[in-house]
Formats: C-alpha cells, sequence, structure tokens
C-alpha cells in the first residue's frame, strides 16, 4: 500500500516561503509611505497654524500707517505771489499771481520718510525770465488759508524738471530762460476745513 503525505511537497513549501517574503517585503513600503503622509500633514498644519513660530504663534503685527489727513483734505490751488526790489518788473509773470498748480485739486499724502511722519504737498510749475540779464528768484515763503496761516511751511524750492533733485532757496535765470522748479510743502497734520479745502499763497522775492 502506497503512504500518501499529508505534508506539502517541497515545491509548494518554497511557494508559500516565497509568497510569504513578498508580503513581507510589501509591508516597510506601505508604513514608510504612510509615515510619508503624516509628516506633511503636520508640516502644513504647522504652517497654517504658525505651530513653528518661535515661542508658539506669533502675536507681533506691523502697526498700521499714520492717517495724517483724516479729513481726506484737499489743495484747491496754489496762488503765487511775487515781491520786485529793483527797478525792473514784470519779467517773472507767472508768479504775478497766477495759479502754479497744474494738478490741482489734489490731495496731500502721509510721508513717512522722516521720524515723525508728517503731511506732504508737492506742487511744480515753470518760471521764464523775460528780461534782457540775469535775474534770480529767492525767499520762498507759503501762507495757507484758513486760521493757520503757517499750517504748511515750504522745505525750499527744488531745481530742476525733471528730477528735482537739488535743493535750493535761491535759483538764477539766463535771459529767456524757462526753469522747471518744485516746491514741497510739510504740514504736521491736518484739520477738517470742509469741502472747500486749502488755498495755498506761494511767495518769493527778486532781489
Amino acid at each position: 500500500m502506497t503512504r500518501v503525505s499529508s505534508s506539502p511537497s517541497p515545491s509548494r513549501r518554497g511557494a508559500r516561503f516565497r509568497s510569504s517574503r513578498r508580503g513581507a517585503a510589501r509591508r516597510p513600503w506601505t508604513l514608510l509611505l504612510g509615515a510619508i503622509l503624516s509628516a506633511e500633514l503636520v508640516i502644513w498644519a504647522g504652517i497654517g497654524t504658525d505651530w513653528f513660530a518661535w515661542g508658539g504663534r506669533s502675536t507681533t503685527r506691523t502697526p498700521p500707517s499714520p492717517n495724517l489727513n483724516p479729513f481726506n483734505d484737499s489743495v484747491q490751488s496754489v496762488l503765487a505771489g511775487i515781491n520786485y526790489t529793483g527797478n525792473l518788473t514784470g519779467y517773472f509773470a507767472a508768479l504775478e499771481g497766477n495759479e502754479i498748480c497744474g494738478h490741482c485739486p489734489a490731495h496731500p499724502f502721509t510721508n513717512e520718510n522722516f521720524s515723525v511722519p508728517v503731511v506732504e504737498f508737492r506742487f511744480f510749475f515753470n518760471v521764464t525770465n523775460s528780461a534782457t540779464q540775469w535775474e534770480a528768484i529767492t525767499n520762498f515763503t507759503l501762507v495757507t488759508s484758513g486760521t493757520d496761516p503757517g499750517l504748511f511751511t515750504p522745505g525750499g524750492g527744488r531745481c530742476c524738471y525733471p528730477t528735482y533733485t537739488i535743493l535750493t532757496g535761491y535759483v538764477d535765470f539766463s535771459p529767456g530762460q524757462t526753469i522747471g522748479l518744485a516746491v514741497y510743502a510739510y504740514a504736521s497734520s491736518l484739520p477738517d476745513v470742509g469741502p472747500p479745502g486749502f488755498v495755498l499763497y506761494f511767495n518769493v522775492t527778486s532781489p
């Protein structure tokens, strides 16, 4: 009688062994992939909630910029005046009671490039010397309409178009010359003056 063994043949035992090894080899990759996904979730959650800020969640905020023109006042116009001190007059006609702010009405802005922020307003104008000799303007002053005539103060004249990089209080003109100038005016803050806004009176002297 032939005895039939119930144990698997060597070839079957080898197949089972190889199959179990393949399953064991796949499980570490599955665990590694799960660990990577979990780490990514933690990183993105940390970024979204600021977990990684030193000392916990950051509470430091940049202070808001000061609004030194809270009533949104505007400069309606800049009127020029000139005082001739010599015998000859009329050669700087653009400065004889004329409006010299071509972009008015306009709103001053807050300039934070100072140790204490200020309100700044800039106006630009051209001046022509119609005399047959050299002439000059100097002594730039500024008067503000309303109850505070000294509200805006001029930061000096700026020469010349198009850069306005030279700060000066004295500008020379050759005969027939036209020069583009600018004035930067400053105030600590602006009160509520209503819809009429401000009128600035810019004055110079021609020595």
